[in-house]
């Protein structure tokens, strides 16, 4: 409140004085009136008089009273209206119901709105605000400018799609009890204890079809998301395929197991968005391998034929294994989910320097268990006995211990071993793969589709670069003992795909959902940046055979 003004009290006082002196000339001009007008009236003088006093008493009792109030008002260094305003204020915010409740104070329309701050405070304020709207719009247009062809729409599927198919695990209605288990926390499972971990929070019984879940968390917190789709460089599908696959994975009446398929494709290709440019730009991840939904006629074969739809022809389809033989049907594979769920790039680098600094006693592991002969068995049967025979060789049998329900087991053993074995099982490509290369280990292929023609986005074109492929025949047909030909490779080559293979790992894990990594891109980051063309080319990779040439 600003300090008094002598000469607004002294102001105040005369103002006050005159008014009350103009009260009593009106009473004097009362009572000196003409006699030749009071004649006629004698009789009702009386009554008159009186009236006349009352009047002038009330006037002058009026004057004084906002003489009174001027003066308190003067006396008290008021600013403007500000008292007569917040009477009005009060008044207004108790008649006024269709005030805002953010503003409690309502300015009339003929009196100017009290000051906030007055000389420097005010400046300081303004000059502040201003400073955080022009902030608050530069990150507006930066972020506008890094989202610039990389915004993303995900569709709202109706729940049956996914949601419910989870509580259908959850809820004991499948032949699955145990699935409910591996969809928790975000997809990447329970948590375990590994003595072979930086930090144990980083490490989940991850099941290897849980991608669907997974990739969706991550979607979900992806910086550019987008409900415009016409603004979108890519439309993702949250369809989980895979678990709807699998819930009648047995069922033998196809019409079953294609139901919830069918009705998705139906309700897809009815969106406006799929008919602007039939699917091309629409990207769906299916969580098991690419067999489980080719089955070729309407029999009793094995899964559903919701891929052989020419319909669907446009759209990018991600699966943990794509069909190599198919390369223009828009399929990509993309890297098995593996145990380690890294938050920061210091986790992945204390990993990075766990597997450089790792002990390798063992020369060569195999972490599997027998397969029938129509599976792959006979290969899988031969490299058993060729590493039970040898003492460079150790072997973690997983149908004496459940290897997926402990992958530390699995990744301690790759860990301490130069070589893994990686022959195929059900079909060409295995979860072992992406945990031996996690782990540090060169992998051993026996198969060009086990890893060279499926990963294309993130594993190195050259595939000698960074694993040793055998051909099978020379095992099969030949009888050449695997452990002795990666007995003969040389140190110095050993040691450059290692090399190799710690550089690969950040972009081979998937980390844990909600945590935003600055430096390195993981298995998640690749995968947005070749759907939206913002990557390299995915040239087929350059093949060589180490079956001759070992050094």
């Amino acid at each position: 409140m600003p300090a008094h003004d002598p000469g607004m009290k002294v102001s105040s006082r005369n103002l006050l004085l005159d008014m009350f002196f103009s009260a009593q000339s009106v009473q004097e001009l009362s009572n000196n009136k003409p006699a030749a007008a009071a004649a006629p009236c004698a009789a009702a003088k009386p009554l008159r008089h009186t009236a006349m006093q009352i009047v002038k008493w009330i006037v002058s009792l009026t004057l004084v009273a906002l003489a009174i109030v001027v003066a308190m008002y003067a006396a008290l260094g008021f600013e403007e209206n500000t008292l007569l305003n917040t009477m009005w204020y009060d008044y207004a915010a108790t008649t006024n119901n269709t005030a805002s409740s953010k503003h409690h104070l309502l300015v009339p329309p003929s009196s100017p709105a009290p000051k906030a701050a007055t000389g420097g405070a005010a400046a300081a304020g303004s000059g502040l605000e201003k400073e955080l709207n022009q902030a608050e719009v530069l990150q507006q247009q930066q972020e506008q400018e890094d989202c610039a062809g990389r915004y993303i729409h995900i569709y709202a599927l109706p729940e049956l799609f996914n949601s419910a198919l989870i509580e259908e695990y959850c809820d004991g209605r499948t032949i699955w009890p145990t699935v409910c288990n591996t969809l928790i926390n975000k997809g990447l499972g329970d948590p375990i204890v590994t003595s072979v971990a930086t930090a144990q929070e980083l490490w989940y019984q991850t099941d290897q079809f849980a991608l669907e879940v997974m990739v969706h968390e991550r979607m979900k917190l992806y910086e550019c998301l987008t409900e415009d789709p016409s603004l979108a460089s890519a439309l993702y599908l949250p369809y989980y395929v895979g678990l709807d696959v699998a819930r009648n994975l047995f069922n033998p009446l196809v019409q079953v197991r294609d139901k919830l398929s069918l009705k998705f494709v139906g309700w897809l290709l009815a969106q406006p968005e799929w008919r602007r440019r039939q699917g091309a730009d629409h990207v769906l991840v299916l969580g098991r391998v690419v067999w489980d939904f080719l089955r070729k006629d309407a029999t009793n074969e094995w899964g559903i034929a919701m891929l052989r739809d020419p319909e669907l022809g446009n759209m990018t389809k991600l699966l943990i294994e794509r069909n190599p033989y198919a390369p223009n049907t828009k399929m990509i594979g993309i890297p098995y989910p593996t145990s380690f769920h890294p938050e920061t790039d210091a986790d992945v680098e204390a990993w990075q320097t766990v597997v450089t600094e790792s002990s390798r006693d063992n020369l060569v592991s195999f972490a599997g268990a027998p397969r029938k002969v129509e599976f792959n068995g006979k290969l899988r049967g031969t490299l058993l006995h060729q590493c039970m025979e040898s003492e460079n060789c150790t072997l973690l049998d997983c149908s004496k211990i459940s290897c997926p329900k402990n992958p530390q087991y699995v990744t301690g053993l790759f860990l301490r071993s130069v070589f893994c074995l990686q022959p195929p099982g059900d079909s060409p490509t295995r979860k072992g793969i992406f945990d031996c290369l996690v782990a540090g280990c060169i992998p051993v292929f026996f198969s060009n589709d086990s890893a060279y023609a499926q990963y294309l986005w993130h594993l190195p074109r050259n595939g000698s670069s960074y694993s040793v492929f055998i051909n099978e025949n020379q095992v099969q047909e030949n009888g050449d003992n695997v452990i002795e030909m990666l007995a003969s490779i040389s140190s110095t080559r050993v040691k450059k795909m290692q090399q190799t293979i710690v550089g690969m790992i950040p972009g081979l894990v998937y980390a844990k959902p909600g945590y935003k990594r600055v430096e390195s891109k993981d298995a998640f980051d690749i995968i947005i940046d070749h759907v939206l063309g913002k990557s390299g080319s995915a040239s087929p990779p350059h093949l060589e055979s180490d079956s001759q040439d070992h050094n």
